[in-house]
């Protein structure tokens, strides 16, 4: 439980700190466009790579994770949302920690 817990904290750290960089940036007169990726979005990139560099194909991260495929398909395209419990299972099956699908 307090591992689950710990957890769920470095993901809320890392993300006020990505909406606090985010308010800097806004706020500021830029030179080059700076683009903002969304939690969703990083979720999408990382669940996908992660994914690919353990072999799995979406059909089988759906099975071990008991998801559907459809739904890790529109996951990945940034299209779908997700509970941290489902966050969790997929890092279970993908052996990685949830903040890792969860960062830059």
């Amino acid at each position: 439980m307090a591992s689950h817990f710990c957890r769920i904290v470095k993901y809320c750290i890392v993300y006020f700190i990505d909406r606090a960089r985010y308010i800097t940036h806004a706020t500021t007169v830029m030179s080059r466009p700076y683009t903002v990726k969304t939690a969703r979005e990083r979720l999408a990139h990382n669940l996908k790579d992660w994914r690919a560099k353990r072999g799995m194909s979406q059909d089988v991260l759906a099975e071990h994770s008991g998801l559907s495929r459809v739904f890790l398909s529109r996951l990945e395209g940034a299209l779908e949302t997700v509970s941290l419990d489902n966050i969790e299972k997929l890092a279970d099956v993908l052996r990685v920690d949830i903040v890792d699908l969860l960062q830059h």
